[in-house]
């Protein structure tokens, strides 16, 4: 006992030394006393363990955090006190150490066990609760999180009291969750009373109380108040450093607090060194793949390239990228690990950025190697700009590599994909069920765990069965950024890639042909060029957002007419396509893949040469010699990543091989709306998708559709005529069409899709302001008398993607079924876009912005009638001719409207090869 005091003493002056060598010794004796499975010794080795981690031996702590969680269970069961804490001890091991996929399952068992055993308000459940909410705060998980963090702040200030330290935890965890989503005016009082309180019950220099004041300090910065955040940082710093040591965690996060105060401030010659000193620190304690040490790398490389120093910000922004892409190619497997590693796909975009930023400033100015950075600088800008729909092409791909290997490895892979989607809408259930205390809530926190192990057990099998007879399997579902030479080798001599991306310190632009590469990097910042996007996309109808005031200026700008900013479109174009526009030169095609809010922006918009004449005469948009269209100098493809391209190519059969003939056209579903017209309108703003949902959920986690506000949309009896158009130049019978009453969701489902050619769908396409975890972008179809969870009348991009497509073509003329709003940070593509390729589509033709009728029936059908017409053409050149040919048309001239303005010609994008 004497011992153990001692060791409990040393461990919490910080003295770890002495208290590694004091739990050893206790380890020791009580194995020699009790034997290896005895709880004594389980705590003694977890308490060694504890030490160990301290000191940052990690490598030897891991080991005896997992001997005393599997003899804890092997030899007391789960239900054992002792057990459930070697476990939480394992998961909050992993978690502390970035291993967010390895501590979530560990969590959620702890949970599930002390809720049936010891109640939902013992302190244990709510210490279980809190670790498992900090989790998800840390993955980015807000809405899950928060209301776990309410619920255990309910609870312990009730049972344990307010100023309870684990009351406090939780109200600091809740209040960083807050800041975390900018919701500072709530975050504060939370921070505020967390420091009171442990101040007056730990004292000034207690741990908690120094993180606490950190965070509080944290808060100041983010609303830009130095002056506060400054004495709080500066003492926290110094108590820490001298009571804790130079390389604690508390230490640290007042180091790197008070390194992003200097850099606000403008102190770079203060913040750098603290800067130097995490990275250096955390990647000693931590390593290279630690997500602690990837920050810290990332702040000290941007730092250094906001002081200019390009060349010193390459290491540190290396070793981010080489954190990053480890952690992607990690080899755990399993639901929690791939649920993780998309998690951190759709984070990863700044850390790529800022190693091209390096490279460009260490290549142009500092004098490094060209030639070695430009590749470097490829390969970071793929990843940059790698996300789910580039995913989506590729899992498609990957099914149908497995149907040529063998029919059942296809079957397999899909089985294994729908599992998949299973287990995310088990987790996302349970979750929810934490939460809950009524009759609903307690029986699926019983049943769902059950329902998650069988995922899980039939994915092993799955995975099992692949990696034994589909080797390839893996590799293809995570595929690496091409080399220069593997991404020319996809190109025919008549093609060229153009990748544009947008950062901080300026825009990257890289154009490759079969035989050459060009890299430049334009002075237009990221938020230069979503200002000018934002601009582009209002002038053509888009749905995008903006105050009514710079709504009011940029109509006081543009004149009589429907003009369109012309200037702005070839400023534009001057800084991300002019820069490369040698290697684009006399090319057939251009396919092009960018990131940020470009993804918004159909690229033939853009103006190559200085306009002439009035934005709002349609004289001057028809006229070359005024405005030269850049959809005009090459057929245009939107690619979502160069590998999807690659994948495209190299795993789809020829289109003779496909056996694909026929022609299936859904529109004009049966709503009580007034009959309207798909019609243009300048900056509006899309309908809000949640009102369109009920509350609660379906069986497979989707949301509910409301059939009562459904059908009071508009009816759209403007594509009926548009879909027999297409019908009639395609030969197709009658019967392909499924109009008004057939136009349903059934209809869809129950339709042999997947041996279509071409598929069209012409109705609403809701997905203007999505809601994330609320509802799902769609599409709309005749509401049923009574809906059911595989038909309430909005086919939803979860269950576009379980479709079984393997058309050569989808054309969505609906509503911005192409991309987002043009704001940073929207999705590459939208989320019906993503959902086709994802079902198997190999080319779409989706709009950016409300189609009117009459324009989207002429794009359409002429550039099918083209294609007919002229097999010589692509679909891309097809497309390209028709949008001509609709801009040349002055037959629509009003004093109000022209076709020669691009919200007529250019709504459409056709997004995949588009070539072959």
């Amino acid at each position: 006992m004497e011992l153990v005091t001692r060791r409990d003493e040393a461990y919490t002056r910080g003295e770890y030394d002495l208290a590694a060598d004091l739990a050893a010794s206790a380890l020791a004796l009580a194995e020699a006393a009790f034997g290896p499975g005895h709880p004594v010794t389980l705590a003694a080795v977890s308490h060694l363990a504890m030490v160990y981690e301290a000191q940052g031996r990690f490598a030897e702590a891991e080991p005896l955090l997992i001997r005393a969680a599997e003899t804890g269970e092997r030899v007391w069961g789960l239900d054992d006190q002792q057990t459930l804490i070697s476990l939480n001890n394992l998961g909050s091991f992993y978690q502390a150490q970035g291993r967010l996929a390895e501590a979530e399952p560990l969590h959620i068992r702890v949970i599930e066990v002390v809720e049936r055993t010891l109640g939902r308000e013992h302190p244990d459940t709510l210490s279980a609760l809190t670790n498992l909410g900090l989790l998800y705060l840390s993955q980015g998980r807000f809405a899950e999180a928060e209301p776990l963090h309410l619920r255990v702040l309910e609870a312990s200030e009730r049972t344990l009291g307010r100023d309870h330290s684990e009351t406090l935890v939780v109200v600091n965890n809740l209040a960083l969750l807050y800041s975390a989503q900018g919701r500072y005016a709530e975050a504060e009082p939370l921070y505020i009373r967390a420091v009171e309180a442990n101040e007056r019950t730990l004292g000034r220099e207690h741990r908690t109380t120094l993180w606490s004041r950190i965070a509080l300090a944290s808060c100041y910065l983010d609303q830009g108040r130095q002056a506060e955040a400054e004495p709080l940082l500066t003492r926290a710093f110094e108590a820490s450093e001298r009571t804790l040591g130079r390389d604690d965690t508390i230490t640290l996060a007042s180091v790197g607090h008070l390194a992003d105060l200097y850099q606000d401030q403008g102190r770079f010659t203060e913040a750098e060194p603290l800067l130097i000193r995490l990275v250096e620190t955390s990647e000693r304690r931590f390593g290279r793949e630690d997500p602690s040490t990837i920050d810290a790398a990332e702040r000290l490389a941007s730092a250094q390239l906001t002081s200019g120093q390009g060349g010193a910000a390459i290491e540190p922004a290396r070793l981010a990228v080489f954190g990053r892409r480890s952690r992607r190619a990690s080899a755990n497997s399993g639901a929690f690990a791939e649920a993780q590693r998309e998690r951190e796909e759709r984070q990863r975009r700044d850390g790529f950025t800022l190693l091209a930023d390096a490279a460009w400033l260490g290549a142009t100015r500092d004098g490094g190697n060209m030639s070695s950075l430009e590749a470097e600088s490829f390969a970071a800008l793929q990843d940059a700009i790698a996300g789910t729909t580039d995913r989506a092409v590729i899992q498609m791909a990957v099914r149908r590599v497995a149907d040529d290997t063998a029919p059942r490895l296809g079957t397999l892979v899909r089985e294994r994909e729908s599992l998949s989607h299973q287990w995310a809408a088990n987790n996302a259930g349970y979750n929810a069920a934490l939460t809950g205390s009524d009759a609903a809530a307690d029986a699926q926190r019983q049943s769902l765990p059950a329902e998650r192990a069988r995922i899980e057990s039939r994915m092993a099998q799955i995975d099992a069965i692949l990696r034994q007879d589909f080797q390839p399997y893996f590799a293809l579902t995570r595929p690496e950024a091409l080399s220069v030479a593997e991404t020319q080798a996809i190109l025919a001599p008549d093609e060229a890639i153009l990748m544009v991306v947008p950062t901080a310190f300026g825009t990257h632009v890289v154009a490759v042909s079969s035989t050459s590469i060009e890299w430049v990097r334009s002075e237009w910042t990221g938020a230069q060029i979503d200002a000018a996007v934002q601009r582009l996309l209002w002038d053509v109808g888009a749905n995008v957002r903006v105050t009514p005031a710079q709504a009011d200026q940029w109509l006081a700008q543009a004149g009589p007419g429907y003009p369109y900013d012309r200037t702005t479109a070839h400023n534009l174009y001057l800084q991300i396509v002019a820069p490369v526009d040698s290697v684009l030169a006399g090319k057939r095609h251009v396919f092009i893949t960018a990131g940020g809010s470009l993804t918004s922006l159909p690229f033939g918009i853009l103006v190559a040469a200085p306009p002439l004449g009035r934005d709002g005469d349609p004289a001057a948009l028809r006229d070359p010699a005024q405005t030269r269209w850049f959809a005009d100098a090459h057929a245009l493809i939107q690619i979502p990543s160069i590998q999807s391209l690659q994948f495209l190519r190299r795993f789809s059969r020829p289109p003779g091989e496909r056996g694909l003939t026929s022609f299936v056209g859904f529109g004009d579903p049966v709503l009580q709306g007034a009959p309207a017209q798909r019609a243009r309108s300048r900056g509006t703003a899309g309908a809000e998708l949640s009102s369109l949902f009920e509350p609660g959920r379906r069986r497979d986690g989707g949301a509910i559709a409301s059939v009562r506000q459904l059908r009071l949309l508009s009816r759209l009896p403007g594509t009926a005529t548009e879909l027999e158009a297409i019908r009639a130049a395609l030969g197709a019978p009658r019967d392909a069409l499924f109009l008004a009453e057939r136009a349903t969701e059934t209809n869809v489902r129950t339709t042999d899709l997947g041996s279509a050619r071409i598929i069209a769908f012409a109705t609403h396409g809701l997905t203007g302001g999505e809601v994330l975890d609320v509802a799902e972008p769609g599409l709309v179809f005749t509401p049923p008398q009574t809906p059911s969870d595989a038909d309430d009348g909005l086919l939803t991009a979860s269950e576009v993607s379980a479709l079984r497509l393997a058309a050569d073509w989808v054309i969505l003329s609906a509503c911005n079924t192409a991309a987002g709003d043009g704001t940073e940070g929207a999705p590459g593509l939208s989320g019906l876009a993503r959902a086709f390729f994802y079902a198997g589509a190999r080319n779409l033709l989706a709009s950016h912005w409300p189609v009117g009728d009459d324009v989207a029936a002429r794009l359409t059908v002429l550039t099918i009638e083209l294609l007919n017409e002229r097999p010589e053409l692509s679909r891309a050149e097809a497309l390209q001719l028709a949008m001509r040919e609709v801009r040349n048309d002055a037959a629509h001239d009003s004093a109000e409207d022209s076709w020669a303005h691009p919200s007529a010609w250019a709504p459409f994008t056709l997004i995949g090869d588009g070539v072959r």
